[in-house]
């Protein structure tokens, strides 16, 4: 056979590497004793190694990015059609093939809500869309979300194929335009609080067009007004299922946010069982440290409403509610400290505010909305704590 090979790895495990033809569909497995090793390279800077890039494989599809032997980056789709998009020249300066754009989102059904687990992957040349791929994503969230390798400068692309493709096609873009990227410049640890919930949030939301509490409508008191109601349902083991309220039956069905029970109680001094909600799903990135939690008053109608929704390490009612204003939260957050490696532990208090009908933020700081983010970051240290892989 007289067809030049490529070198590939299956993205998120980094073996299973096959040598695939540049040319046809054709591609063997290596044996285990014949595979490289050359580390832990993003795709961009693949282009002299023995692994040239990597592939994605699932139940019916297989999709490839590489350098190729003439020094493209392409991209092969499942009908293995062939994508040339940049090149880098012996020299090491690197051109486009035209107007090359990627980028990755929720995916969204025909009904306009949130595909919950699946993302949308999308690649154009010069505006003119070549790719549009639905795949599901939470397995490369997990081992992004659980991946506490010290000194390992890992992205969500070092797991998801499609994001891996998507970060190469922005470093890429840059070098074309003169600048210099570096496997740092790569969101290893985004502001965790830039990922705040708009996945999570949105499959919540869907049925009902509710909206953020930082942009809800002033009302008074909680189970007012005409937004953020759901119905909830419990299930064996604290399980919960949240819908909202003009959801259809099915919805009550669907355990995929892994919702549970963390607190049930009077919030607010209406002798009604409020409730304290930990959502475990992990759905866009948020720290092993973290988790979602959101606080739903019991309405007099059986429906609930929600409150608050942030991510934090503890929460637990500080004191109980006095008059019509409903009890302080006290909550904490464990946030890592990437200039020193080390996770420590902050204290606040939330605060339910009438005028809004909702909880504001942490110590009724708006910067800290953006949970575990720059601003945050910049505070006191706090406690240390010791963060093993196995919490």
């Amino acid at each position: 056979m007289n067809y030049a090979l490529v070198i590939l790895a299956r993205h998120h495990t980094r073996d299973e590497l096959i040598a695939l033809s540049e040319v046809s569909e054709h591609w063997h497995a290596l044996a285990e004793e014949e595979w490289p090793s050359d580390g832990e390279v993003p795709l961009f800077l693949r282009d002299t190694m023995a692994v040239r890039g990597s592939y994605h494989q699932d139940e019916t599809a297989r999709y490839y990015a590489y350098w190729s032997a003439a020094g493209d980056f392409c991209f092969r789709d499942n009908a293995d059609r062939i994508f040339r998009l940049f090149h880098r020249a012996a020299d090491g300066n690197t051109m486009a093939y035209g107007d090359v754009r990627a980028s990755l989102a929720p995916a969204i059904a025909p009904n306009g809500c949130i595909r919950p687990g699946f993302f949308a992957f999308d690649l154009s040349i010069d505006a003119h869309p070549i790719s549009h791929i639905e795949y599901k994503g939470e397995l490369f969230r997990a081992l992004y979300r659980n991946d506490i390798t010290p000194f390992a400068e890992r992205t969500l692309g070092s797991w998801d194929f499609f994001a891996g493709v998507t970060e190469a096609v922005e470093a890429l873009r840059e070098e074309v335009a003169g600048k210099q990227p570096s496997p740092t410049d790569l969101s290893r640890a985004p502001a965790i609080g830039s990922l705040l919930p708009a996945l999570l949030l949105a499959s919540i939301m869907c049925f009902s067009g509710s909206v953020p509490d930082a942009v809800a409508e002033p009302r008074v008191g909680a189970c007012q007004g005409q937004k953020n109601f759901y119905t909830i349902q419990r299930h064996e083991q604290r399980a919960l299922t949240i819908c909202p309220d003009d959801a259809p039956p099915e919805c009550h069905t669907d355990r995929y946010l892994k919702a549970y029970e963390h607190f049930s109680g009077d919030l607010d001094g209406d002798r009604r069982p409020d409730l304290i909600v930990e959502i475990q799903s992990g759905l866009v990135g948020i720290a092993h440290s973290l988790s979602y939690y959101a606080v739903f008053m019991a309405c007099a109608d059986g429906r609930y409403q929600r409150v608050l929704f942030s991510a934090f390490s503890t929460v637990e009612a500080a004191e109980q509610p006095s008059g019509n204003t409903p009890a302080t939260l006290r909550v904490s957050r464990v946030c890592h400290d990437p200039s020193s490696g080390s996770f420590f532990r902050r204290e606040y208090t939330v605060n339910y505010h009438l005028a809004t009908g909702n909880y504001g933020p942490p110590n009724d700081d708006e910067g800290l909305r953006d949970f575990c983010g720059a601003y945050e970051l910049s505070l006191p240290h706090g406690t240390p704590e010791r963060i093993d892989a196995a919490d």
